[in-house]
C-alpha cells in the first residue's frame, strides 16, 4: 500500500537532493566529470569508500529484485553520509567540492531507475552523459580502510559530544582520546568543535573531576 506519508518522504528526499546539488555547484561552478575522483583528504577518501560500498549494496539489491531495499540504501547514503556528514565537513574545511560533484554523478546513476526526472535534470546540469544509456551496475573501487576507520572514530566522538551537550546544556567539552587517536583528534579539532556545536574543546590526558562522562569509539568525553 502507498500512503500519503510515502509521497511526503519522496518529496522531502527530492528537495534534499536538489538543495545539496545547488550548494555543491555554488562552490564548484565548472564541474569536470572527466577528471574523475581526485580525493584531497581523509574525508574525501571516506566518502568515496562509502560510495563504493553503497554501489555494491545497491547492485546486490537490484539483482535480487529488492527495490525497496535499493531505495532505502540510497536514501541512507545520501541523506546521512553525504549530506549530514560529508557536506557539513566540507563547509568547515571550505573544500573545493570536486569529490562532491563526482559522488553526485555516481549517486544519480544509481538513483535514476527510481527517480528518473530529477536525476536526468541534475545530470544535464553537471555535464554528465545520458543516464539512460549509462552502464548500470558498474562500480569504481575505492577502499581507503584506514581513512574510513578514522572518520568513523570522529563521527562517534562528535555524536557523543552532541549527546552530552543535549543532556547537560553545557557546550564546554574535554576529550580524553586513546593515545592511538590523540593526533587524529588534535588534527581535526576544528571540524570536531564546529560539528558538535561546542563552545570550547580541550584535549586532556586525565579524567576531570566532577564531570559527566560519555564514551566514543576512541576514548571518552566529559563536560563539567
Amino acid at each position: 500500500n502507498v500512503s500519503e506519508n510515502t509521497f511526503e518522504l519522496g518529496r522531502n528526499f527530492a528537495n534534499k537532493i536538489w538543495n545539496a546539488v545547488r550548494y555543491v555547484l555554488m562552490n564548484n561552478e565548472n564541474p569536470d566529470l572527466e577528471k574523475g575522483a581526485k580525493p584531497d583528504n581523509m574525508y574525501d577518501r571516506w566518502i568515496l569508500t562509502r560510495l563504493f560500498d553503497t554501489e555494491n549494496a545497491v547492485n546486490s539489491a537490484m539483482e535480487t529484485y529488492r527495490f525497496a531495499d535499493t531505495a532505502q540504501i540510497l536514501y541512507e547514503f545520501f541523506w546521512h553520509d553525504f549530506c549530514d556528514w560529508y557536506l557539513e565537513i566540507c563547509k568547515v574545511n571550505k573544500s573545493d567540492m570536486n569529490t562532491a560533484v563526482y559522488v553526485i554523478s555516481r549517486f544519480i546513476r544509481m538513483l535514476n531507475p527510481i527517480m528518473p526526472y530529477i536525476t536526468e535534470e541534475i545530470n544535464s546540469i553537471i555535464g554528465g552523459t545520458g543516464l539512460i544509456q549509462a552502464s548500470y551496475g558498474k562500480t569504481n573501487e575505492y577502499t581507503f580502510n584506514e581513512d574510513s576507520n578514522n572518520v568513523n572514530v570522529l563521527r562517534s566522538l562528535i555524536t557523543a559530544m552532541r549527546n552530552l551537550i543535549a543532556e547537560t546544556g553545557t557546550a564546554r567539552i574535554e576529550i580524553m582520546p586513546e593515545q592511538s587517536h590523540r593526533k587524529l583528534t588534535e588534527d581535526n579539532a576544528g571540524v570536531i568543535k564546529e560539528l558538535a556545536k561546542a563552545e570550547q574543546v580541550e584535549i586532556t590526558d586525565s579524567e576531570p573531576e566532577k564531570s559527566v562522562p560519555g564514551i566514543f569509539d576512541g576514548g571518552m568525553v566529559f563536560v563539567r
